[in-house]
């Protein structure tokens, strides 16, 4: 299945509720944020990854938890400035994360 294949269909279903791409825009950020809270679920275990697509804007005394290339568990969920998973390392430290810096591991069924 091609990534054609998926997304055309998808773009011609959200053309039946607007043709502003602004709008179009907005509902696709919010598909991509809907799909990160499906995947990454409070107890799913994770792996940070550090990337050069880094935010910008995290708090200093926070971001000093941060780190990368570790295992952790998602234990809870933020959106009020963008989407960040709040991750709790193996060494018991805890720290937010973009879900870019995030991979799947396993997830706690």
């Amino acid at each position: 299945m091609s990534y054609w294949s998926v997304v055309k269909p998808a773009a011609e279903k959200l053309l039946e509720f607007t043709d502003d791409p602004s709008i179009a825009k907005v509902i696709g950020e919010t598909a991509a944020h809907l799909l990160y809270e499906k995947k990454f679920t409070i107890g799913a275990k994770v792996v940070t990854i550090e990337t050069t697509r880094m935010s910008s804007d995290w708090n200093p005394e926070f971001a000093a938890y941060r780190r990368f290339n570790v295992e952790g568990e998602v234990i809870n969920v933020h959106d009020a400035h963008g989407l960040c998973f709040e991750v709790k390392h193996t060494d018991g430290t805890v720290a937010c994360y973009d879900p870019w810096e995030l991979k799947l591991r396993s997830k706690n069924v």
